[in-house]
């Protein structure tokens, strides 16, 4: 399934794979709603509505494609050992970087408790779900990184980059920093007051996702130039740190150790690739001035938030910060003359070349 949606992804054709990405997900939460409310408690009965999910994905994809491209079965093994080459150690990496972030509920349940493990999974929700955002950025960002690099066309690769930062620290912050806000209010009212105790590594947790925002944009653009040999160094890297704070942090603090070892993890891995990344012509200069207008705004953010929570509901008081937080950036015009809408204008990312200082791209660099 997904080698079709990497075609339609390769040709920007994102409006498919989002279509079937989204009937494949009603149609597992439907069967599962069913299969809830039908008495069933068979886990291969929760699988199916995985699989099925998967199967709609694909026929959805085969359908759109029908008419665009002729999809056809060969085996050529000199492709296949080019591509396998290329995709070692891209598959080592994602080997290590499914470890580094998943190894510490492992640790947990041999040096805590099992109670402690579950309320860890509660806080990790929060996480996973903030982890689908960057991918709607990542996906097509890497695409464009790919082909104006390959054709050596620097400032639409570097027009990229940025775009694709703006979009990510937009989201990252704003998130990250709303849901700081409202943790306390809204894992007890998610999961009851029985998981309350989840809050503190919730928030820990989802810290370390907006920093993994950034180790993926640092990772696609060392992809797109064809430095994959620092992924999974960098990645095995990452599990020992992991493992290490886990050691230290789990026995003394339990689960809320291993949020503080997860948000360590990940500064380390994104200042790692990130040298890598800011060390390839054309990926500087990153937009220093629009990332202070992000701050302020978040701090602006937070002023509403102080300032209204305790005179109306926390979900008013959060939505209003929140629009707050939008208003700063758009008037403060976050990508310059227009705002939020020219930042909505760009987020397509089209492949047009932009004009950059050329002494700003260090091509001393590669």
């Amino acid at each position: 399934g997904w080698g079709i949606g990497l075609l339609f992804t390769a040709r920007l054709w994102m409006r498919s794979v989002a279509i079937a990405l989204f009937a494949g997900q009603v149609v597992q939460l439907a069967l599962t709603i069913s299969i809830v409310f039908g008495g069933v408690a068979s886990p291969i009965a929760f699988a199916s509505a995985t699989v099925l999910n998967s199967i709609v994905f694909v026929v959805l994809l085969l359908f759109a494609s029908r008419n665009v491209a002729t999809l056809s079965v060969r085996v050529d093994l000199h492709r296949w050992g080019l591509w396998l080459r290329e995709a070692a150690p891209l598959a080592l990496g994602s080997a290590l970087d499914t470890i580094y972030f998943r190894i510490d509920i492992v640790m947990l349940s041999v040096l805590g408790t099992f109670r402690a493990v579950g309320s860890y999974s509660v806080a990790y929700k929060f996480s996973d779900l903030l982890g689908a955002v960057p991918g709607a950025v990542i996906a097509p960002a890497a695409a464009l990184l790919i082909g104006n690099w390959a054709k050596g066309n620097l400032g639409a690769f570097h027009k990229t980059v940025r775009q694709a930062y703006l979009l990510l620290i937009v989201a990252a912050v704003g998130a990250g920093v709303g849901f700081f806000l409202v943790a306390d209010q809204l894992v007890p009212l998610l999961y009851t007051d029985r998981y309350s105790s989840s809050t503190y590594a919730a928030r820990l947790l989802v810290i370390g996702q907006t920093v993994h925002f950034f180790t993926l944009l640092w990772l696609i653009i060392l992809i797109a130039v064809g430095k994959r040999l620092l992924y999974p160094l960098v990645m095995l890297i990452g599990v020992v740190v992991n493992v290490g704070l886990n050691l230290i942090l789990i026995p003394r603090y339990s689960f809320n150790g291993a949020g503080w070892a997860t948000i360590v993890t990940e500064l380390v891995v994104c200042v790692a690739l990130g040298i890598g990344a800011l060390r390839v012509n054309g990926v500087r200069p990153l937009p220093i001035m629009s990332t202070a207008k992000t701050v302020f705004a978040a701090l602006v953010m937070i002023g509403i938030w102080i300032a209204s929570e305790k005179f109306m509901p926390w979900w008013v008081a959060v939505s209003i910060a929140g629009l707050g937080y939008f208003l700063v950036l758009h008037f403060l015009q976050i990508d310059g003359p227009g705002g939020l809408r020219a930042l909505a204008r760009e987020a397509h990312m089209a492949d047009q070349p932009t004009e950059i200082d050329p002494s700003q791209l260090d091509p001393g660099r590669s």
